[in-house]
């Protein structure tokens, strides 16, 4: 998957479509308008079965929450974006937010860190 240069502001036409959620287990490639997941990359066939359920990611409470001015997010760590399995909504890890809240310069490393918690939740 392409990644985006963080240093370039994008005109709405050339915003990605495309978005990745991470975690310790793979990373779930996302349609940035619906949420929705495009594709699901793990060596982990249970962990890979289990994110196949998810029907979409909920993007735009996660815009909402950090007030996002028109920087659209590509890179999300899958415990601080809510998510629908099958009718029933899993929201963020009430713990990984709390943490973010104290901290913003841990956001901006998690966002980095291609979904490594780096201890924050042990």
């Amino acid at each position: 998957m392409k990644k985006n240069n963080p240093n370039i502001t994008y005109k709405l036409k050339d915003k990605p479509k495309e978005g990745t959620v991470h975690s310790s287990y793979g990373e779930i490639a996302i349609d940035l308008t619906t949420g929705e997941i495009i594709d699901v990359f793990t060596e982990d066939p249970i962990w890979e079965d289990w994110a196949r359920t998810i029907s979409r990611f909920d993007l735009e409470e996660y815009r909402k929450f950090y007030d996002d001015q028109g920087e659209q997010e590509t890179e999300f760590d899958i415990l601080d974006v809510g998510h629908w399995e099958k009718n029933t909504f899993h929201p963020p890890a009430a713990n990984f937010r709390e943490q973010i809240k104290k901290d913003n310069t841990t956001l901006k490393i998690l966002r980095r860190s291609k979904g490594k918690n780096d201890g924050l939740l042990r």
